[in-house]
Protein backbone atom coordinates (compact mmCIF):
# COMPACT_ATOMS: atom_id res chain seq x y z
CA UNK A 1 0.00 0.00 0.00
CA UNK A 2 2.97 2.62 0.90
CA UNK A 3 4.26 1.79 -2.57
CA UNK A 4 1.50 3.11 -4.32
CA UNK A 5 0.88 6.20 -2.25
CA UNK A 6 4.24 6.84 -2.80
CA UNK A 7 4.16 6.33 -6.31
CA UNK A 8 0.86 8.24 -6.51
CA UNK A 9 2.66 11.20 -5.02
CA UNK A 10 5.67 10.80 -7.16
CA UNK A 11 3.27 11.08 -10.13
CA UNK A 12 1.39 14.06 -9.35
CA UNK A 13 4.09 15.86 -8.08
CA UNK A 14 5.54 15.18 -11.35
CA UNK A 15 2.94 16.26 -13.31
CA UNK A 16 2.38 19.22 -11.60
CA UNK A 17 5.52 20.70 -12.87
CA UNK A 18 3.85 21.43 -15.40
CA UNK A 19 2.26 24.54 -13.70
CA UNK A 20 5.48 26.36 -15.13
CA UNK A 21 3.86 26.87 -18.13
CA UNK A 22 0.18 28.70 -16.97
CA UNK A 23 2.36 31.01 -14.09
CA UNK A 24 4.24 34.67 -15.02
CA UNK A 25 7.58 33.22 -15.15
CA UNK A 26 10.38 33.48 -17.79
CA UNK A 27 9.63 30.75 -20.83
CA UNK A 28 13.33 29.22 -19.26
CA UNK A 29 12.53 28.78 -15.72
CA UNK A 30 9.04 27.15 -17.56
CA UNK A 31 11.15 24.49 -19.73
CA UNK A 32 13.79 23.75 -16.61
CA UNK A 33 10.67 23.32 -14.55
CA UNK A 34 9.76 20.42 -16.72
CA UNK A 35 13.06 18.63 -16.00
CA UNK A 36 12.50 17.63 -12.51
CA UNK A 37 9.46 16.82 -12.88
CA UNK A 38 10.00 14.26 -16.13
CA UNK A 39 12.55 12.59 -13.48
CA UNK A 40 9.59 12.66 -10.90
CA UNK A 41 7.31 10.69 -13.25
CA UNK A 42 10.23 8.49 -14.19
CA UNK A 43 10.57 8.01 -10.14
CA UNK A 44 7.16 7.27 -9.58
CA UNK A 45 7.29 4.56 -12.68
CA UNK A 46 10.33 3.39 -10.99
CA UNK A 47 9.04 2.97 -7.65
CA UNK A 48 5.91 1.42 -8.31
CA UNK A 49 7.59 -1.60 -10.93
CA UNK A 50 10.33 -2.23 -7.69
CA UNK A 51 13.31 -0.95 -9.47
CA UNK A 52 16.19 -0.98 -6.74
CA UNK A 53 17.06 2.58 -8.15
CA UNK A 54 14.11 4.51 -7.60
CA UNK A 55 15.54 6.06 -4.32
CA UNK A 56 18.43 7.99 -5.75
CA UNK A 57 16.67 9.06 -8.78
CA UNK A 58 14.36 10.60 -6.35
CA UNK A 59 16.26 12.11 -4.11
CA UNK A 60 18.18 13.85 -7.52
CA UNK A 61 15.11 15.00 -9.07
CA UNK A 62 13.94 16.90 -5.67
CA UNK A 63 17.44 18.67 -5.93
CA UNK A 64 17.27 19.51 -8.94
CA UNK A 65 13.99 20.80 -8.56
CA UNK A 66 15.14 23.07 -5.53
CA UNK A 67 17.95 24.03 -7.38
CA UNK A 68 15.78 25.24 -10.05
CA UNK A 69 13.53 27.01 -7.74
CA UNK A 70 16.51 28.97 -6.29
CA UNK A 71 17.86 29.72 -9.50
CA UNK A 72 14.72 32.45 -9.90
CA UNK A 73 13.46 32.79 -6.22
CA UNK A 74 11.25 35.56 -6.54
CA UNK A 75 8.91 32.33 -7.00
CA UNK A 76 9.11 31.27 -3.75
CA UNK A 77 7.47 34.96 -2.46
CA UNK A 78 4.18 34.04 -1.94
CA UNK A 79 2.68 30.49 -1.22
CA UNK A 80 1.38 28.96 -4.28
CA UNK A 81 2.40 25.73 -6.30
CA UNK A 82 6.22 26.46 -6.45
CA UNK A 83 6.24 26.91 -2.36
CA UNK A 84 4.61 23.61 -2.75
CA UNK A 85 6.80 22.04 -4.16
CA UNK A 86 9.71 23.44 -2.00
CA UNK A 87 7.62 22.06 0.64
CA UNK A 88 7.57 18.32 -0.87
CA UNK A 89 11.24 18.47 -2.58
CA UNK A 90 12.59 18.84 1.16
CA UNK A 91 9.65 16.41 2.53
CA UNK A 92 11.48 13.57 -0.28
CA UNK A 93 14.68 14.57 0.28
CA UNK A 94 14.33 14.15 4.42
CA UNK A 95 12.24 11.08 3.91
CA UNK A 96 14.73 8.83 1.55
CA UNK A 97 17.60 10.36 4.00
CA UNK A 98 16.60 10.13 7.85
CA UNK A 99 17.26 6.51 8.43
CA UNK A 100 13.82 5.49 10.65
CA UNK A 101 11.62 6.59 7.57
CA UNK A 102 14.54 5.27 4.84
CA UNK A 103 13.52 1.76 6.92
CA UNK A 104 9.59 1.99 5.50
CA UNK A 105 10.31 3.28 2.24
CA UNK A 106 13.78 1.02 1.36
CA UNK A 107 12.94 -2.88 2.65
CA UNK A 108 15.69 -4.95 3.31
Amino acid sequence: MLQIIVALALLLHGRGHTVGFFMPVPVWFSVLWLVPGAVFVVGAWAVWSQMTWWPGLVLVSAVLSVGVLLLHASTLQHSGPFANALAFDVVAVAALLLPCSRRLLIPG
